[in-house]
């Protein structure tokens, strides 16, 4: 069995901070066995703002699943859904995702579960659910939106139903506490607005690479029983307590 994870990058910056965490990520998750890796790194792309017309959820097919735009976005639809695993990566904008992140995640609407929007018909509905995801922040200061960051990105991505993966707390032998005690919830890096932040900030490298592995391996372990896992919500979502 092979696990795909791919990693999201959504700095604008080309060489950034951002995607040299995203390529750490996705380093550790191949080094579980059988996991193979893809980068997206989204400021290469040109991906139109959503205008939330709605078409996606009435039209969309697996082969068209946007039919308001033509764009760089249509060919990332069929690789977000043949993955396994996800690692999503921002910079902290004014303690938030970068505005081209946020287009990305308003333009994965066609893959809204039929649970929160049951009369809509996109062929991509319902894909991405149960599918391990993981999110990395990178801010210029260690308290300045890195976790609000994070937290924007793992809201986001309940909406699909994955499964979110945190970094839990670092607990090496021989790691110092001000390092191995970091933010749980994700990958969590100080830059200091400065480059190569990987190679300066210990404890956010390792809870990247942590986050990165934890995906994998979840991943691993949650694929073969993905359709079990829609089978027991199926009972639930249509369940004759949620009628009233």
């Amino acid at each position: 069995m092979v696990v795909k994870i791919i990693g999201v990058c959504g700095s604008p910056r080309l060489n950034s901070n951002s995607l040299a965490c995203t390529e750490g990520a996705l380093r550790a998750a191949q080094a579980v066995s059988g996991v193979t890796t893809e980068l997206i790194d989204l400021g290469k792309l040109k991906i139109n703002h959503c205008i939330d017309c709605g078409r996606c959820a009435k039209q969309g097919t697996r082969k068209n699943p946007c039919p308001q735009f033509e764009d760089d976005m249509t060919s990332l639809y069929q690789k977000v859904t043949s993955a396994d695993g996800f690692i999503f990566t921002s910079p902290a904008y004014y303690g938030g995702v970068s505005s081209l992140m946020k287009t990305f995640l308003d333009r994965l609407r066609p893959f809204s579960t039929g649970f929160y929007r049951p009369h809509e018909t996109a062929e991509f509905k319902d894909t991405l659910r149960f599918k391990p995801a993981g999110a990395i922040a990178v801010g210029g200061g260690r308290n300045d939106g890195i976790e609000s960051t994070v937290a924007s990105l793992r809201r986001a991505l309940s909406y699909h139903d994955v499964i979110i993966v945190g970094s839990q707390f670092v607990r090496y032998q021989g790691v110092s506490r001000e390092i191995g005690f970091i933010s749980s919830w994700g990958g969590s890096v100080h830059s200091g607005s400065q480059p190569k932040v990987v190679e300066r900030d210990l404890g956010g490298l390792l809870t990247v690479r942590i986050l990165g592995g934890k995906v994998a391996a979840m991943a691993k372990v949650v694929k073969p029983i993905r359709p079990k896992l829609q089978s027991e919500y199926d009972k639930i979502e249509t369940s004759k307590y949620l009628q009233g």
